[in-house]
């Protein structure tokens, strides 16, 4: 196969200079999946090792709350490219992807003369989009984990997502396909590339199986970080029944092990992760920063959600839950010219990418041209990133997800049949839950800001929350019901309700002829 360079010179002979006067700055964001914000060092973590993200957070700009908008892969990912609410389009399901009519960050940025990249993993476009978004894509992606699990079939914990180290080293971009990816847009930077250009590298990052390559597998000490980052404890009040001890670890078949020290155990195996994702960014940020084009380049890292890893005895994520754990991700930004070392502490979506990227492309005017209007929810960051103020901020940040309708449930969905067909799979169990306990994933909005976070479900579809995060910041304590916040609930409820009627529905700048189209011959006399 032939290298991108090659084959980038073959799609575009005439590539090398900008047009004239185009000084937009190129653009790469690094997404590597998984990634919970809490379990960054610059974001506060007291063990983990992640020397590159912190080095990358002096730079440039750290949103300290940034929100996903859904706890899984494909409908986050819809979402960022498309500023758009979940429930807005359907976008529920980890198979319905941004359709070729839906508009979409990379498609608006090829449009505008961008060439844009993707490498790694999709869960985000239908495979007819492509072709409008990207000038060049393939799947390369994944990390050497290991070849087996730590347990055996039918042993309590086979599902637990423990693995077996890795057989090579870290280094080799043969066996590490995250690896490999960054080596491709370093080589592609290196050889006279068109610009301004696009590179997107949506890697496995700390995606369970929990393994490692074998020189950062084993890395943490499960002893050390119970003693300086205590997981969530066991105890738990008035929260949903996939917490319990018949809900996520029941269908696991987990419960039966020491599940104090199997949880610190996830915990240590996922840190490796975080910290061999990072060395990662380092290599793309060392190869970058050797290049001229740097000073003209913007740098954005980000990831689609997060994982329990070990807290409450729950590994990977859920899809009927609302927790900080796995919504609240990292998200830096350096741009040319911009701000270095700044914090924003206030709530962004993790979609005010897309509006963010659009500014950075002068593509501002395009989606706001009342005859061809995109109709999105998000909020540019540019101002943040550059240093300055700006006071068109999320009042909330939004999250969603969970399934109410038949075709919503994986268990249902024939691509994904290994989660209700093959009981060795790992999905397995997923599939039982979602199937045996709706209540366990019923629909959700998760409804947030600085001071308080509310998880709304539909009457008798499971319990509501509410967390004071100023008292709670870990949402241990669920407070809904309690007569001292009635106040609290009455006013969110009703910013809620706000919020799902003027998102309810967008209308696409499609103008239809309201008269008849040509009708083919009458065959009658």
């Amino acid at each position: 196969r032939l290298p991108l360079v090659a084959l980038l010179a073959l799609a575009a002979p005439a590539r090398a200079a900008r047009a004239p006067g185009d000084t937009r700055p190129n653009i790469v964001l690094f997404f590597p999946d998984t990634i919970s914000a809490e379990s960054v060092g610059t974001y506060g973590h007291p063990v983990v090792k992640t020397p590159h993200m912190d080095a990358f957070a002096a730079q440039g700009v750290t949103f300290d709350y940034a929100f996903s908008s859904y706890p899984q892969c494909s409908p986050s990912r819809v979402a960022l490219v498309t500023a758009r609410h979940p429930h807005v389009l359907g976008h529920r399901t980890m198979t319905r992807l941004v359709q070729p009519y839906e508009t979409n960050m990379f498609q608006l940025l090829k449009r505008s003369g961008y060439t844009t990249i993707m490498l790694g993993k999709n869960d985000m476009l239908a495979q007819a989009t492509f072709n409008t978004s990207f000038t060049y894509w393939a799947g390369v992606v994944g990390q050497d984990i290991g070849a087996g699990t730590a347990y055996r079939y039918g042993e309590a914990g086979y599902f637990s997502f423990l693995a077996e180290s890795g057989t090579s080293e870290g280094t080799n971009p043969n066996a590490n396909h995250d690896l490999r990816a960054v080596h491709q847009a370093i080589s592609f930077m290196q050889n006279d590339p068109p610009e301004p250009f696009c590179i997107y590298l949506p890697g496995m990052g700390a995606h369970p199986p929990y393994g490692a390559p074998k020189d950062w597998f084993g890395m943490y000490d499960p002893a050390d970080i119970k003693a300086r980052a205590p997981l969530r404890p066991y105890n738990y009040t008035n929260k949903p029944g996939y917490v319990g001890p018949e809900g996520i670890r029941y269908y696991r078949n987990i419960s039966s092990l020491a599940l104090e020290e199997f949880a610190y155990r996830v915990n240590a195996d996922y840190l490796a992760r975080v910290s061999y994702t990072d060395w990662i960014f380092g290599q793309l940020l060392a190869g970058l920063d050797n290049l001229t084009l740097s000073a003209r380049t913007a740098v954005a890292l980000a990831s689609d959600h997060g994982d329990f890893q070990g807290n409450w005895g729950l590994v990977e994520k859920w899809s009927g839950a609302g927790e900080d754990l796995l919504l609240r991700v990292p998200l830096m930004l350096r741009v040319p010219g911009g701000a270095r070392g700044v914090r924003v502490p206030y709530p962004v979506q993790l979609f005010d990418l897309l509006p963010t990227f659009m500014d950075l492309a002068n593509l501002t005017a395009v989606i706001n041209n009342p005859d061809a209007m995109y109709i999105h929810f998000g909020k540019s960051l540019l101002p943040q990133a550059l240093g300055r103020p700006n006071p068109d901020v999320h009042k909330y940040v939004f999250a969603e997800a969970g399934y109410y309708y038949y075709n919503e449930l994986e268990y249902n969905d024939p691509t994904q049949r290994s989660t209700w067909i093959d009981p060795r799979a790992l999905y397995y169990p997923r599939g039982q839950e979602e199937h045996l306990a709706p209540l366990d994933q019923p629909r959700f909005v998760v409804m947030r800001n600085a001071s308080f976070k509310l998880i709304y479900r539909a009457d008798k579809l499971g319990i509501r929350e509410l967390y004071d995060l100023e008292k709670d910041p870990r949402e241990l304590v669920n407070v809904y019901g309690e007569a001292v916040y009635a106040g609290v609930v009455q006013a969110m409820q009703a910013e809620l309700l706000d919020w799902f009627l003027l998102t309810a529905d967008v209308v696409e700048s499609i103008f239809d002829p309201r008269g008849l189209p040509p009708s083919p011959p009458w065959p009658w006399p």
